[in-house]
């Protein structure tokens, strides 16, 4: 899950769709460790709030990445 924090409704939505852009569908990728991320995904949220603290509103999103979790060749 990530909050995207904006200083207006507008902003934190505008966020919400980078973030989104950023890692949906990015493909498989295997780092330094042999561990690897199948592919990212967005998998749902959209919904506007406001943090309850600051009252800042905020987005939230739900990414799905599926990973190893023994080392890939």
């Amino acid at each position: 899950m990530a909050h995207c924090y904006g200083r207006t409704p507008a902003e934190a939505a505008e966020l919400r769709w980078a973030v989104s852009n950023a890692i949906h569908n990015s493909g498989p990728r295997v780092y330094g460790n042999d561990l690897g991320i199948y592919n990212s995904l967005e998998d749902g949220g959209g919904e506007a709030d406001s943090d309850p603290d600051t009252q800042q509103p905020f987005v939230s999103i739900v990414i799905e990445a599926p990973a190893t979790t023994q080392a890939v060749a």
